[in-house]
């Protein structure tokens, strides 16, 4: 495959990254801006989460690698950016069952 040398190392085609400000982007005919992200924030109030998931194989921000389709909380307050093979699902707050409710829960996948 052919690359291009990118300001951030080599890169091949098809690849795609983040550019994070703050910067100046220099356009190059070589490489498609793909969209304009903005950072999501995270609320303060407990027990509230970002849900994410893998739309590729990748490492999140935090380090993990994470397998396409796969989903995982981010739940850490303020401004989160997500990678270019993240997408936010939605978020999730907490329930408080009471003695008349209770929660009937199912598991997704096996851990």
């Amino acid at each position: 495959a052919v690359g291009i040398n990118a300001e951030y190392g080599q890169r091949l085609a098809l690849d795609q990254w983040l550019f994070e400000g703050p910067g100046t982007y220099t356009p190059r005919v070589e490489v498609e801006i793909v969209e304009t992200m903005k950072a999501f924030i995270i609320p303060a109030t407990p027990q509230t989460a970002l849900r994410l998931k893998a739309v590729r194989d990748c490492t999140d921000r935090q380090g993990v690698a994470r397998v396409y389709g796969e989903e995982w909380l981010v739940s850490k307050p303020g401004a989160y950016l997500p990678g270019p093979h993240e997408e936010i699902v939605g978020t999730i707050s907490a329930f408080k069952p009471n003695d008349n409710v209770a929660l009937h829960v199912e598991a997704l996948q096996t851990h």
